[in-house]
């Protein structure tokens, strides 16, 4: 019998399905933290964002161990009770455009650019405030938009903490003074 490694995770395949339930359940709960910290996010967004990308990356090995093990072992799918279900299934590769000058060239050619080829307008918000702005000042009426609302906004700025000017310890590097008996303190210079 083989040995079982430290973690299911320095694996790519399981030695048998059953493991899989394991995976499952981390997995699951990889999923959680994930949902948490987004939510989390809104709030402190770099330091979230270091902990979703860990969980991100521990999601992707775990499915990946999945489905190695499923293929390994020539499953579809599993159900574990109260735990949950994994299958595998293969999907149509899709077309991966490397050259898009080339294919709408050649669809062109065939009298299909149309077919493929979208075109979008869209308004520059920041030119159009500008002429809307003019236009008004002139006592024009511009169909189509209303001026909303003047709205109040708050700024916060906090004081920097743990920033030491130059020439001057740092808190955690001063050692804390011991009390000086009266007849020591009596004799000190002032």
């Amino acid at each position: 019998m083989s040995e079982k490694p430290k973690s299911l995770m320095d694996t790519d395949v399981l030695e048998n399905v059953f493991e899989i339930e394991e995976l499952l359940s981390d997995l699951a709960k990889a999923n959680d933290h994930i949902q948490f910290l987004q939510d989390l996010k809104k709030f402190r967004a770099e330091a979230v964002n270091i902990k979703i990308e860990e969980y991100t990356i521990t999601t992707e090995k775990l499915r990946k161990i999945i489905q190695n093990t499923l293929a390994h072992f020539d499953e579809k799918t599993l159900e574990f009770p109260g735990v949950g279900k994994v299958g595998r299934r293969t999907t149509k590769g899709r077309w991966q455009v490397q050259d898009t000058d080339a294919v709408v060239e050649y669809f062109d050619k065939k009298g299909l650019k149309k077919e493929i080829v979208q075109t979008k307008e869209s308004v520059d918000r920041r030119k159009l405030s500008k002429l809307i702005e003019n236009y008004q000042a002139q006592g024009e009426k511009i169909p189509g938009v209303v001026l909303g609302k003047d709205k109040e906004s708050l700024s916060v700025t906090f004081e920097k903490t743990g920033v030491v000017p130059k020439g001057y310890a740092k808190a955690e590097e001063e050692k804390p003074q011991q009390p000086q008996p009266a007849e020591e303190l009596s004799s000190l210079e002032l």
